[in-house]
């Protein structure tokens, strides 16, 4: 409403009226005294448009994955290349640690021990043997049985940046409700 690029208490409220909610409703109000406190960082009285991107979008993550990650600011291209230095790296440390007998390409036994030592069991709960095949179809792009390197990478590479375009969309949702309500 006031159109300044922070929100008050005020512009909250009304935007919870023009949603249909009942303000003066108890749970309603408790439910927005929590939202303020988890939105207001810094305790200034006001939500910045930072403030309210980095929760909502970490809700939003949190929804889609079941954890809540966000990076700070959304990176620029030349950031992007880093980043993707930065994962083959964690992608290679590892791939390392599952090939267990170091000839540069995963079995389909090497990535159940995998499992398996993150405290999974493929072999007795059908869900995690289903999400072990899933993962390994989708990694496996040659057919060949094995997983290399490079397909492995390739895999995370694809996924962190669907995670960041995922988190660019959000954040322009996240533009666009702020703003409807500032």
């Amino acid at each position: 409403v006031g159109k300044d690029g922070h929100l008050t208490k005020a512009e909250l409220e009304e935007y919870y009226v023009q949603s249909g909610a009942d303000i003066d409703d108890p749970k309603i109000k408790e439910q927005m005294q929590k939202q303020w406190a988890a939105v207001d960082v810094n305790s200034d009285g006001e939500i910045s448009l930072e403030e309210f991107e980095k929760l909502q979008v970490a809700q939003m993550m949190k929804a889609k994955n079941g954890k809540a990650t966000t990076t700070t600011k959304e990176p620029p291209k030349s950031v992007e290349t880093d980043l993707e230095k930065n994962m083959r790296k964690k992608c290679r440390q590892t791939f390392n640690k599952m090939d267990l007998n170091r000839n540069g390409y995963l079995t389909r036994a090497e990535l159940e021990k995998f499992y398996v030592a993150c405290g999974s069991d493929p072999v007795n709960d059908p869900k995690v043997r289903k999400q072990m095949e899933r993962q390994w179809a989708a990694v496996d792009v040659n057919g060949d049985g094995e997983i290399s390197l490079e397909e492995f990478e390739e895999l995370q590479i694809i996924q962190m940046k669907k995670d960041l375009e995922l988190e660019k969309q959000m954040r322009n949702k996240c533009r666009k409700i702020f703003y409807k309500m500032d």
